[in-house]
């Protein structure tokens, strides 16, 4: 059986039954909805409701060599709706005393960063405290100190889930150099509202290199579909 509606001008839409049918029916919702929600099976099977799309949460990774010799690491395609980006950095040193900096950056002119404005506090585990507010080039990972090979993760977060003023960091990384020295701290970005952020960049506050051949990051990224 088949029911078909024709429209005023041309065309038609039909439901057709399967040939072994069962004994099926669906009763439909007394309104149209609202805009964007799906036609759903309600808690009683064949009473159809409206609702939204339920979004799911995915995570991507990908993983990038620090060999020696490089003088910072770019990761690009950050999706717009990433709700955290976290590295996971094994073995991540640099050959001086440079601090070691994260910057975020957008597509403009084929990539702009920005190079000022964060808020950066840090710290060693175990200590009084974190110190005090420092304005930085970056979100700021390590410390000066040539002698620390770092593992350990930072985890990126926006203000908002879309179009995001702000970016907020937290950081914990073990020193192997040291033995069990931890290293943690948090970081604020500038503003970002006016652009969106494609693309992070990890590197020396001046001419250090990065100095450890078997050095790795692991960039996870979760965003909401």
């Amino acid at each position: 059986m088949t029911i078909r509606l024709n429209g005023s001008n041309s065309g038609f839409t039909e439901v057709k039954a399967p040939a072994t049918a069962g004994s099926n029916t669906l009763t439909l919702p007394t309104s149209n909805g609202s805009a964007n929600q799906v036609l759903k099976n309600s808690a009683t099977a064949g009473a159809l409701e409206f609702a939204a799309i339920n979004r799911i949460k995915r995570v991507y990774s990908t993983e990038v060599n620090v060999n020696s010799g490089v003088t910072s690491v770019e990761i690009t395609g950050i999706p717009a709706n990433a709700l955290s980006i976290k590295l996971v950095m094994r073995e991540i040193s640099l050959n001086g005393s440079n601090q070691l900096e994260l910057v975020l950056g957008h597509a403009a002119d084929g990539g702009t960063y920005f190079t000022s404005g964060y808020k950066s506090y840090g710290g060693l585990f175990g200590t009084a405290g974190l110190s005090a507010s420092v304005d930085s080039d970056g979100m700021r990972i390590r410390y000066n100190n040539s002698a620390r090979d770092l593992c350990g993760m930072i985890e990126l977060y926006p203000d908002l889930a879309n179009s995001p003023s702000f970016f907020y960091s937290n950081h914990m990384f073990i020193d192997t150099n040291a033995g069990t020295t931890a290293h943690m701290g948090v970081a604020r970005s500038p503003d970002v509202s006016a652009v969106t952020i494609d693309r992070i960049r990890l590197q020396p506050s001046s001419t250090n290199q990065f100095d450890q051949a078997l050095g790795r990051i692991t960039l996870v990224t979760e965003v909401m579909e």
